[in-house]
């Protein structure tokens, strides 16, 4: 794997004029110098905040159900209980995340998505609860609230 680019944001730069030029003062320098390699290095490398590919599923069959966005970026409820409080473990960063709402084979639950969620238009949408019902929503985490937008009643034509 090649190595990432190193920022231009932080640069090494060479003691004063008329610094001292003695080994502690050089060492002192190389210091500063391989800190700032560091930090750039950092600020290069960009995180992934949350594992692509499978769908993780929760089923929640209880009134409290908990979503870790660390466990995967696409993820689902099979709703098989209203679900009075739902917990949201946020994942590491801003990122782009996607949740599936399912209703069983019985329909008619009913869930409650956290406070900070905040929804298109200030409004949240009015679920799908018939039986077999998906509703998705799409939701950009900015490090402190979810911005969602949704399909409901999502199905074939």
């Amino acid at each position: 794997m090649a190595n990432p680019p190193v920022s231009n944001k932080y640069t090494a730069t060479p003691p004063p004029q008329g610094a001292p030029t003695g080994v502690f003062s050089r060492f002192v320098q190389w210091i500063a110098n391989e800190l700032v390699r560091i930090a750039g290095a950092l600020d290069a490398v960009e995180t992934t905040t949350v594992t692509y590919g499978k769908e993780y599923q929760t089923v929640a069959d209880t009134d409290t159900c908990k979503i870790a966005w660390r466990n995967r970026q696409k993820q689902s409820i099979l709703l098989k209980a209203d679900v009075t409080t739902m917990i949201w473990d946020p994942p590491f960063g801003a990122c782009n995340v996607m949740l599936r709402i399912i209703q069983d084979d019985v329909g008619g639950w009913t869930f409650v998505l956290p406070d900070n969620v905040h929804w298109s238009g200030g409004t949240e949408p009015t679920w799908t609860t018939t039986a077999n019902a998906v509703d998705v929503a799409a939701i950009y985490y900015d490090g402190a609230a979810y911005h969602a937008t949704t399909s409901v009643d999502s199905k074939a034509p």
